[in-house]
């Protein structure tokens, strides 16, 4: 959490909560999209569809090469 009243506090939130805030503004933004008549799509549940369109950063886990594996 920021607090803008605050000299010289951050306008953006800790990392830690970047996923959250970005899920919270894209949700108000599409409400207000389709409030306003300008949205391509009216999904059902907003929430969902914002959280389903969203990228999950999933990697698969990495082995480390073995010596014998190493082409010089």
């Amino acid at each position: 959490m920021t607090d803008s009243h605050k000299p010289g506090a951050s306008l953006l939130p800790n990392i830690q909560d970047l996923r959250s805030v970005s899920t919270a503004v894209a949700i108000e933004v599409a409400k207000a999209a389709i409030k306003d008549g300008v949205a391509r799509v009216e999904p059902e549940d907003v929430e969902q569809a914002i959280k389903d369109a969203m990228w999950n950063p999933v990697y698969k886990p990495v082995k480390a090469m073995e010596e014998s594996e190493i082409a010089i």
